[in-house]
């Protein structure tokens, strides 16, 4: 499988994950992700790691929320490619698929976001 491949396969793993937090988030919270605000997640509380006002930040909207899984996309399509020119006879599309998936996890790796 050569590289460009393997990427364009990463980068469906990370579309998948991407729709599933769509699903999730209509799912939950009645609203698609980019009209999520902070305090609709859970209610505000003071967290060590919330600075004062961080709560009542505004939802980022579409635009913000494009850019952003744009680029979730690109962490997931980028190393699968690397990782497919680096080792191009053990990577597969099940592998690169599974690596595209789990760069952009949730509770993965965490790349980014």
């Amino acid at each position: 499988m050569d590289w460009l491949t393997a990427a364009w396969v990463g980068v469906a793993g990370g579309a998948t994950m991407e729709a599933v937090d769509v699903i999730k988030s209509v799912k939950w919270h009645r609203k698609m992700p980019w009209n999520v605000q902070p305090d609709t997640i859970e209610p505000p509380r003071r967290r060590p790691d919330v600075r004062p006002g961080e709560e009542q930040l505004p939802a980022p909207g579409w635009p913000g929320y494009c850019v952003a899984a744009v680029l979730r996309l690109f962490v997931s399509g980028a190393p699968t490619g690397a990782l497919a020119a680096t080792y191009p006879h053990s990577v597969n599309p099940l592998v690169a698929y599974m690596v595209g998936l789990a760069l952009i996890h949730r509770r993965g790796l965490k790349v980014i976001f």
